[in-house]
């Protein structure tokens, strides 16, 4: 049970990391200010923690995976 356990928070841990807005810009080749507007739009999904905005990491590692049918702010996107 304990390895269990372990398993599932490493599992939850990677499911819920959080990106700062610099760094989903830097990962995405956008701006930060393009990365707010998106936020503040509701096109990229965030978390507030306070005061502070945060992307959570699945985000970016979904838009890796759709190459070909990246938003057209993403570089290179349609």
């Amino acid at each position: 049970k304990v390895l269990r356990s372990i398993k599932v928070r490493k599992e939850f841990l990677v499911e819920t990391q959080l990106l700062t807005i610099a760094e989903f810009a830097a990962s995405a080749s956008i701006s930060s200010t393009t990365a707010y507007r998106k936020v503040a739009s509701g096109e990229i999904p965030s978390v507030r923690i306070g005061s502070q905005v945060r992307i959570p990491a699945w985000y970016l590692a979904d838009l890796t995976k759709r190459a070909g049918e990246l938003p057209h702010w993403v570089k290179g996107g349609n």
